[in-house]
């Protein structure tokens, strides 16, 4: 590639390297494992787009790690939600009201249906789109505390 870019223009060779650099990763990248992509989830948004784009089957790995509260004086605790607080399901958002409250959550596309993620989640994509992920709570605003997501899909 070096003597490919010395051949070209000087005011040519900053596109040309641009060009080949995504013509190689392109050429890489098709059918491999993407990730681990780090996403940090603050526990004041409904929901965090990660940016990463998964299609129907791609095998979705979610590592998650941090601490958040629902309110303050209620203990710090981290993606798998408050403990043994039942009476807080209440507050949970509909389609994970069986979840701990304010456990990570996370749904595929802007209208999809939630799901549990907690601490970890291994599962397959069963719709095209943007993976979010946030917190079973419908009141955030009061939230405290973020969690780190790492996340690695294998098409």
């Amino acid at each position: 590639m070096k003597q490919f870019l010395s051949e070209v223009r000087p005011g040519l060779r900053s596109a040309a390297a641009i060009i080949a650099v995504a013509l190689v990763a392109s050429a890489c990248g098709s059918g491999e494992s993407s990730g681990p992509v780090s996403v940090v989830v603050p526990g004041t948004d409904q929901w965090t787009d990660t940016g990463i784009n998964l299609s129907i089957d791609d095998t979705v790995l979610i590592e998650a790690d941090g601490e958040i509260t629902p309110a303050s004086g209620i203990p710090l605790h981290g993606p798998d939600g408050v403990p043994d607080r039942p009476s807080a399901r209440r507050y949970n958002v509909e389609g994970v009201e069986e979840a701990n409250h304010n456990s990570l959550i996370g749904r595929i596309g802007e209208a999809g249906a939630p799901f549990q993620v907690g601490s970890q989640l291994r599962s397959k994509a069963d719709t095209d789109g943007h993976l979010f992920l946030g917190f079973n709570d419908i009141d955030v605003g009061n939230n405290s505390g973020e969690v780190t997501a790492t996340i690695t899909v294998n098409p």
